[in-house]
């Protein structure tokens, strides 16, 4: 009664039809027409920091297990169509991330479903320009969409099941969320959320670690660079909603730490999201420079 199991939709035609050793071996074949319809869509885009945003946070969700996992795979599926869906469509953003908030719900199994709205919103304010005010609520708005969508789907199968059934799901529904989200250990809150995000670093090998702190530190280092030069005010608008985009993985963990807790050796990949984030800023520092090149080339030849 708790969850919509929707994964079971294709899962139980296709074991008609085949073995689960194959299904495994389809469902990862999906995945990689997936991961090169997006890398192909996007280069034919002109916008290849996309895919390198996409692909990049893909690796720090330990890509290897997710190629081969039915129940992994789910929401990387789910982002890669996301995407593949903003760089083909504009307009109706309340909308999409709605309908990813319901999907996520449907057909997952409470793994790491924010990843379906931190990685797309990185690749909308990569893709997109406007005021700072107006990012900001477009992250907003977007993020509380998602929520709704996700959060609504979810009371819906607890209303129905009550109503159907008459089996107290709400009432259960109610105390599964108080234990789920009730801090670890009884320690307070955020002493609590601190050490469950410390659970799930833990979840990586060290080689990721390693990568992490490289990509933090050309993070970091860009940082300084643009606020020294002055730069930064040509893509601060850009980049405040990215940078709060990173805190969104954090906030899930804190929130629902009791669960993020138990099952670390998956949620962790919520994580990722922040790697989408500071590869995101490095993608707009670069296109940042790149127009400016541009921009003295033209004003060159015009002299």
């Amino acid at each position: 009664a708790r969850y919509w199991h929707g994964y079971l939709l294709y899962l139980k035609p296709l074991l008609l039809l085949f073995s689960w050793q194959h299904v495994v071996w389809l469902e990862l074949a999906v995945q990689i027409a997936l991961m090169i319809w997006v890398l192909v869509t996007a280069i034919q885009k002109q916008n290849a920091g996309v895919a390198v945003v996409t692909l990049g946070s893909f690796l720090f969700m330990k890509p290897v297990l997710v190629l081969v996992s039915l129940t992994m795979s789910v929401c990387w599926i789910l982002t890669l169509l996301a995407v593949e869906y903003r760089l083909h469509e504009k307009g109706q953003y309340p909308e999409f991330f709605l309908i990813v908030g319901i999907l996520t719900s449907y057909f997952d199994f409470l793994t790491y479903p924010i990843v379906t709205l931190g990685i797309p919103l990185c690749c909308y304010f990569l893709l997109e320009r406007d005021r700072l005010w107006n990012n900001i609520k477009r992250l907003t708005g977007f993020s509380v969409s998602w929520a709704i969508g996700y959060a609504g789907m979810w009371a819906a199968k607890w209303v129905i099941a009550d109503l159907t059934l008459h089996t107290g799901t709400i009432k259960d529904a109610i105390w599964s969320i108080i234990g789920r989200t009730e801090a670890i250990g009884g320690r307070p809150r955020m002493n609590g959320g601190f050490y469950v995000i410390g659970l799930n670093l833990q979840e990586y090998p060290a080689y990721i670690g390693i990568a992490a702190g490289v990509l933090a530190a050309i993070a970091i280092g860009m940082l300084v660079m643009i606020i020294v030069t002055g730069k930064w005010k040509e893509i601060f608008a850009q980049l405040v909603p990215v940078v709060l985009t990173a805190a969104i993985p954090f906030v899930w963990i804190i929130a629902v730490q009791h669960h993020s807790a138990l099952h670390a050796r998956f949620t962790f990949r919520i994580l990722s999201v922040a790697a989408a984030v500071a590869i995101t800023f490095i993608v707009l520092n670069v296109k940042q420079a790149k127009k400016q090149q541009k921009s003295q080339k033209i004003l060159k030849k015009a002299q």
